[in-house]
């Protein structure tokens, strides 16, 4: 008896182990989906734990999801990220903009200003809108 409750812990943790790995790769897929928190939380597996063989199950049926979906929108999630990127930046100049004491700065701050927004005004165009590639993504 001591020796099958011996090899049930064994084999439970390492179930937790593939677990937790698992998740890993799962938290690491969805963030380069880029999915809200409201769609990360659809896969309630994620936080149960009671690890069995069902619960691993329905894990490596996620990643793989994740995976094939990694896959399919594979080419536009670079463009968006980069769209997402370069907004960014524009809205930081924007803000920049509208400081006050933005000519008062000392050092390389109006260099770097100037170098932004020539970088904003060239890539821009170049990635375009990403409705069409967000259209596709959802």
């Amino acid at each position: 008896m001591d020796e099958l409750q011996r090899v049930t812990e064994i084999r439970k943790a390492s179930l937790s182990d593939f677990v937790l790995k698992t998740r890993k790769e799962i938290e690491a897929l969805q963030e380069g989906l880029m999915m809200s928190e409201e769609e990360k939380a659809e896969f309630g597996d994620f936080i149960d734990d009671n690890y069995t063989e069902e619960l691993l199950e329905r894990h490596e049926e996620e990643a793989a999801r994740l995976r094939a979906e990694v896959e399919l929108r594979g080419k536009m999630l670079p463009k968006v990220k980069e769209w997402i990127s370069i907004k960014a930046e524009e809205e930081e100049l924007e803000r920049s903009a509208q400081d006050p004491n933005r000519f008062k700065k000392r050092g390389t701050a109006m260099l770097r200003e100037e170098k932004m927004r020539k970088r904003v005004e060239k890539l821009k165009p170049k990635v375009g809108s990403p409705l069409p590639l967000i259209c596709m993504l959802t």
